[in-house]
């Protein structure tokens, strides 16, 4: 089923735009009530006794899982998880990762844990991960010529 680029329903539109506790110059307040049940939503939970073990919603196409950070932090950027494991594999440690890319050690330990790489940080690793600074920057989500 397609859902991008298709007309929303005056039953969505409203919804979507039904904000009771916002105050808007020329609009009625409080708004008249709308339907809200037009807004789908579908999730899936999984439960072993009392614990919690899956938890995964999905509005329209976009999905919405738990959290790897806590409350309050950013997510980490995946591209720690991968360059954990490209060090790993290379045997490259932090401190001869810093060392070979003239950055420092923090710099790699938070590049590591899901800080964002910069351009000038995955052309140093490329380098020293025998790979193109190409592939690095596609991996880093750096692939749109930005100097992010």
């Amino acid at each position: 089923m397609e859902t991008a680029n298709r007309a929303l329903t005056a039953d969505v539109t409203a919804a979507l735009r039904y904000w009771p506790g916002v105050i808007s110059a020329g609009q009625k307040h409080p708004p008249d009530p709308v339907d809200m049940t037009v807004l789908p939503l579908v999730a899936k939970v999984g439960f072993t006794d009392d614990r919690l073990i899956r938890f995964q919603a999905k509005m329209g196409d976009v999905v919405i899982g738990p959290a790897v950070a806590p409350a309050g932090r950013p997510e980490p950027h995946p591209f720690g998880r991968i360059l954990t494991g490209l060090m790993d594999l290379h045997g490259i440690s932090v401190r001869d990762m810093a060392r070979a890319a003239g950055l420092s050690i923090s710099t790699i330990h938070m590049l590591r844990h899901g800080q964002h790489p910069n351009v000038l940080q995955a052309r140093l690793i490329a380098g020293i991960l025998d790979m193109s600074e190409a592939d690095v920057r596609v991996i880093a989500g750096l692939d749109d010529g930005g100097t992010q």
